[in-house]
């Protein structure tokens, strides 16, 4: 009777109960999957959904930071997980989740409670403590560290051209996508994510056979992100990039890309669902990874060095803000690097000039 009196429905449900119900009923990405079947399934499912509160919240996520180390986790020793189509394994870091993996845990629990209010399910979503992230700008490349990244992955695909064509496709594809994927992030300033999800329909304004060579068309990018869209505008040297990425997919996909195919695909055009894998590799050998002081660079500082250049050329903060769909807040905060004696010329104006 307490049930039907608080307006909630009467029989008892578990909270995998209404796991399969949401996820059923919401579109989630392959990561919060992973994280709703691992943690969420084992700890909280068999769990009465009435009953989660605060405190249960709180061990929650006490037993998931130490899920690899002292609870469950700590006898595995490798995940099995599908890539293209292949079954693959990778081995278990036996150590605690970083405060952002935490922060990740919070939102999916916020949303599933949130769904649980919604449907009658609880009475009221309970409150927690969160975390505190710090946030961190990864670090970025200066203009001579890109010249050297960029002229070595263009010497990486082209050397196979010497080599037997026709034997070598596979190579031929997968350092192009590489080369194309580095040099599209750094004169875009697109997050990894967003440029991940691109497909060629999302290209404006893109001919791939123009009838003068280099000719360039003024694309645009339509970006779809977490929750916002928007319509973006790259470099020139991206159209030349995506233009030869299209050329070298109608040779190693032998077909030409549809406008609903993603930019970024294996050869047998399944979309690439991450390229950390081989930029790691390909940073390490360079001996690139890490910056000065020892911080780990990936995808994501592409992003920081295009932001940083174009804010170094002079372009205007709000309008470079809204290109790569951020606050003028965010960049203020993060791009303190960009120093006076980045701008020195600005500073000193023709004009004034002795």
């Amino acid at each position: 009777m307490a049930k039907a009196e608080a307006g909630l429905l009467v029989r008892k449900t578990t909270v995998n109960d209404v796991l399969d119900e949401w996820v059923a009923k919401t579109t989630l990405r392959a990561p919060e999957l992973s994280v709703i079947n691992r943690y969420f399934r084992e700890y909280l499912g068999p769990k009465d959904v009435t009953t989660i509160n605060a405190k249960i919240i709180h061990d929650f996520k006490e037993w998931r930071k130490t899920y690899w180390t002292k609870g469950p986790g700590k006898e595995i020793d490798y995940l099995w997980y599908e890539r293209a189509g292949r079954k693959l394994k990778r081995p278990v870091k036996h150590e605690e989740p970083k405060p952002s993996t935490i922060h990740t845990l919070e939102v999916i629990l916020s949303k599933f409670l949130t769904y649980c209010d919604n449907a009658s399910y609880i009475a009221k979503a309970p409150k927690f403590t969160k975390d505190r992230v710090r946030t961190s700008v990864r670090p970025s490349f200066n203009p001579q560290e890109i010249n050297v990244i960029v002229m070595a992955a263009v010497a990486n695909a082209e050397r196979w051209y010497h080599a037997n064509y026709s034997k070598y496709l596979q190579e031929i594809h997968d350092t192009h996508v590489l080369n194309a994927y580095i040099s599209v992030m750094a004169g875009s300033g697109l997050r990894p994510t967003e440029c991940l999800r691109l497909r060629w329909r999302d290209i404006l304004h893109f001919n791939p056979t123009p009838k003068i060579n280099n000719e360039i068309g003024n694309i645009r990018i339509q970006v779809h992100g977490k929750a916002k869209h928007r319509v973006m505008v790259p470099l020139d040297s991206v159209e030349i990039t995506l233009r030869t990425l299209w050329d070298i997919y109608t040779k190693t996909c032998e077909r030409k890309p549809t406008p609903d195919d993603f930019v970024w695909v294996y050869r047998n055009m399944n979309q690439y669902k991450t390229i950390s894998r081989p930029l790691d590799v390909f940073l390490r050998q360079l001996k690139m990874k890490f910056d000065y002081k020892g911080d780990k660079r990936d995808a994501y500082s592409f992003r920081h060095y295009y932001i940083t250049s174009q804010l170094v050329a002079g372009v205007d903060i709000h309008l470079l803000a809204r290109n790569c769909g951020t606050s003028v807040g965010i960049i203020e905060r993060h791009y303190s690097h960009v120093t006076t004696e980045d701008g020195a010329d600005k500073l000193r104006p023709e004009t004034t000039r002795l």
